[in-house]
């Protein structure tokens, strides 16, 4: 029992690592009938997301992560249903059902921290870090048929907002609060009907959320003004001194 608390969560991580893996290869090389453009996008997006949860996952040991890892496994079965079905998927639906028990088992239990960070940024925060990033397979998803110069436009400007704004970058909070608007507006009017509600709900989530005050301050924490220091006067050569 001590041996699978000690290799239970490196076995769980790689389980998930897997999983994303094979998404990644099964949408790159066959996403019919999804359009290559359409595929891409949404493999990045899941390898994306992956990479960030292993690395939270073995590194920073959030809560976060673990529940971004079940959001990227979960999402496999979404893509599962658009998908042409063939023995290949099913094999990809058993190794999403594993990673699915392994991140669930009691083995993350010592893993994972139950109670958020006392120096780490808000859940807020961390949101909106993320959620940027969901237009890169959103776009794909809301343009099965393929993507227009627009869409290539509104998922790296998706990528840009995610890495400024956790990077503490001057421009990262406007790019949340606004230019990520302005970016995916041409985007969404070149989708679909059903692509517009989608594209359009993931922006405006990612905006209203930039204009709340703990969001701001995770980027930009306000700091304590120090007093300035006072100035020493040398005393001339032959003056009299001040001390008693």
């Amino acid at each position: 029992m001590g041996g699978m608390r000690r290799t239970g969560p490196f076995v769980a991580i790689a389980s998930f690592f897997v999983s994303v893996g094979f998404w990644t290869l099964r949408l790159g090389l066959d996403p019919e009938p999804l359009a290559r453009s359409s595929g891409l996008v949404i493999a990045g997006g899941i390898t994306g997301y992956g990479l960030i949860a292993v690395v939270g996952l073995l590194l920073v040991r959030g809560r976060w992560a673990k529940f971004l890892a079940l959001s990227v496994t979960g999402s496999t079965f979404v893509v599962a249903g658009i998908l042409d079905f063939d023995a290949a998927l099913g094999a990809g639906l058993v190794l999403s059902g594993a990673a699915i028990v392994a991140l669930t088992g009691p083995w993350l239990v010592g893993w994972v921290r139950m109670l958020p960070s006392a120096t780490g940024p808000p859940p807020r925060a961390v949101i909106v870090a993320l959620l940027p990033l969901a237009l890169v397979p959103g776009v794909g998803a809301a343009c099965p048929s393929g993507l227009d110069p627009a869409h290539w436009v509104m998922a790296t400007a998706g990528v840009a907002t995610s890495w400024a704004y956790a990077r503490g970058v001057s421009w990262g909070v406007w790019a949340v609060r606004g230019g990520l608007l302005a970016a995916a507006i041409p985007a969404i009017v070149a989708a679909p009907p059903g692509g517009k509600l989608v594209l359009g709900s993931l922006v405006m989530t990612v905006t209203a959320l930039g204009w709340n005050r703990e969001v701001r301050l995770a980027s930009h924490p306000i700091m304590e003004r120090l007093p300035r220091p006072r100035s020493v006067r040398t005393p001339a050569p032959g003056a009299p001194s001040e001390a008693p």
